[in-house]
């Protein structure tokens, strides 16, 4: 009896590590739910040029957040996992601080200069009339969503992944439903926009209010220390990850956009957003092995880090088999939730979810590649991928179409998993 009771002991530290795991997946699986109704919520309250308009801007800012975080997403979430690692809290806030107040002021830099060079937009056509009108009113939420994501990059590296989950897709999205769905309700294509820079407010408060509670129970209210060596050294190659990943996930939009039509970028924003639920598999992932992996590394070495990507990895493609198969069965009837306008991208949803089951399990191993301090070699593999991805998804587009869009945007998430996955496991050779 004793020995029984001394074996389900033993097991209940482990039993609580998988529910907690178990529960952030849930939670991000219904945060992609809620990124769907927050399509549906667009597609089918405004006309369907309007809300490829409003997908195209979407895209466009989408992108500029990545630039506005100059690196400091994933570059916070891996020193403040380090430096708690060490019991070296004042440096932990130290790096919050630094990376939060900068983050601020250069993404408002970015959206000051956006708004005073609107017009050359439309001048050197990057964007039509329509689209180039509602960026402004979108790019006033740039410093508001940048603040806001370093926060939850913050919770990332203090491995509070359910506070990150909560955040990220719950707050933040219901938020945005609600705002969005009004504003395109009452007030169409500008009142949508308006909606979701309002939204990114309200989140941004709650995010506050979250971390500061959680800094005063983890014991991070003392006084900081600001080591600038360890995290501006990295800040320049994970800002090429940043960017390029951001580039290659959201330019294909924006093509379709340009060379096709509006509506045409609305069928292919939903596919790719429907889509994008596996790679919320992936995401819901990191929020527990990104800060995990840096402090298995530094603990018990490269090996015990490879057995445990190897684990996440099987976990990660079982799971994205799992959302991805019916999708690419159902995908007529999932993009007829849109409205009838959206049925034809049915195909672009098949291709785009097969492609996401197959780089999501690979996608694992740049975690592994973080937790190792191989920036650089990230870096470079970004560059390159993000560049062919660029110019699969310009030739693809210009000759086939949105299916052509879909492909080449799908080859770039192949490139840049498989070849980070590559040279993770031949460092697990050395």
């Amino acid at each position: 009896m004793f020995n029984a009771l001394e074996l389900i002991k033993s097991y209940i530290p482990d039993i609580k590590k998988n529910s907690a795991q178990a529960l952030v997946f849930i939670i991000k699986i219904a945060g992609a739910c809620l990124a769907i109704l927050f399509n549906a919520a667009v597609s089918r309250n405004l006309p369907i040029a309007d809300a490829g308009a409003f997908f195209a801007a979407y895209s466009f800012v989408t992108i500029l957040y990545a630039f506005g975080r100059i690196g400091f997403g994933y570059a916070t979430s891996k020193f403040v996992a380090l430096y708690l690692s060490r019991d070296e809290c004042d440096k932990a806030l130290g790096v919050s601080i630094i990376s939060v107040v900068s983050v601020l002021l250069f993404s408002s830099m970015i959206a000051i200069c956006i708004i005073i060079f609107q017009r050359n937009m439309i001048t050197f056509g990057i964007f039509d009339a329509k689209v180039a009108k509602i960026i402004p009113l979108f790019v006033w939420g740039i410093p508001i969503f940048c603040t806001m994501s370093m926060i939850l990059e913050v919770m990332k590296g203090m491995r509070r992944p359910f506070s990150f989950a909560i955040s990220d897709s719950i707050i933040v999205k219901i938020s945005a439903l609600v705002f969005v769905y009004t504003g395109a309700v009452l007030y169409g294509l500008e009142g949508a926009v308006v909606g979701y820079t309002v939204s990114l407010a309200f989140s941004l408060i709650a995010s506050s209010a979250m971390i500061v509670s959680l800094n005063r129970k983890d014991g991070m209210l003392v006084k900081p220390h600001f080591y600038f060596r360890g995290i501006f050294s990295s800040i320049p190659y994970f800002a090429v990850l940043s960017i390029g990943t951001v580039c290659g996930q959201w330019i294909a939009p924006i093509i379709v956009s340009k060379y096709l039509s509006n509506e045409a970028s609305a069928l292919y924003f939903t596919a790719y957003r429907t889509s994008s639920v596996i790679e919320f598999v992936l995401i819901s992932s990191a929020a527990v092995i990104a800060p995990n992996f840096i402090r298995i590394h530094t603990q018990y070495g490269f090996e015990r880090l490879s057995n445990a990507a190897k684990k996440v990895s099987l976990t990660t493609f079982i799971a994205a088999g799992v959302i991805s198969l019916p999708m690419v069965i159902c995908s007529d009837y999932i993009m007829g939730l849109y409205g009838n306008d959206f049925s034809s991208g049915s195909n672009v949803l098949r291709i785009l979810a097969m492609f996401q089951w197959i780089a999501a399990p690979a996608g694992v191993y740049l975690y592994v590649l973080i937790a190792t301090g191989n920036e650089r070699l990230i870096a470079m593999v970004t560059v390159i991928s993000s560049l062919i991805g660029f110019i699969m998804v310009f030739a693809l587009t210009s000759y086939y179409g949105l299916i052509g869009a879909a492909v080449g945007q799908g080859s770039f998430m192949i490139i840049q998993n498989l070849t980070l996955l590559v040279f993770a496991l031949r460092g697990s050779q050395r």
